[in-house]
C-alpha cells in the first residue's frame, strides 16, 4: 500500500518545511511558530483519533484514515510554506443543518 509511504514523506517534508522557517524567523516569530506547531501537533494526533473513528470501521476504514491522514498533513505544509497575504485558497462553505427543537 502507498499510503503509509505518503504519510511518511509528507511528515518529512513538513519537518523540513518547519525547520526552514524556524530558522529564517526572528526570535519572536520563532517563538510564536514553536507554539503554534506544538498546538498543531496536538489537534493533528486528535484528529487521527476522530478520522478512525469517522469511518465506524468497514473495509476501507484505514484507507479513510490514512487519506485523512495525508489531507491534514498537506494543508499544514500549505499552511507553512504559503504567506496568507499571497492568497490562501477559499474554503467551501459548508451547511448547516437547523437545530432540532
Amino acid at each position: 500500500m502507498h499510503l503509509p509511504k505518503l504519510i511518511a514523506f509528507n511528515e518529512a517534508k513538513l519537518e523540513r518545511i518547519y525547520q526552514a522557517k524556524l530558522k529564517a524567523s526572528g526570535p519572536e516569530y520563532r517563538d510564536a511558530l514553536k507554539k503554534a506547531q506544538e498546538a498543531w501537533r496536538k489537534f493533528y494526533e486528535a484528529d487521527l483519533i476522530i478520522g478512525a473513528l469517522d469511518t465506524e470501521g468497514g473495509s476501507g476504514q484505514a484507507v479513510f484514515a490514512m487519506e485523512r491522514h495525508v489531507y491534514q498533513l498537506r494543508l499544514r505544509i500549505y499552511q507553512l510554506s504559503t504567506d496568507y497575504l499571497q492568497g490562501w485558497f477559499s474554503i467551501p462553505k459548508v451547511h448547516e443543518p437547523a437545530p432540532k427543537e
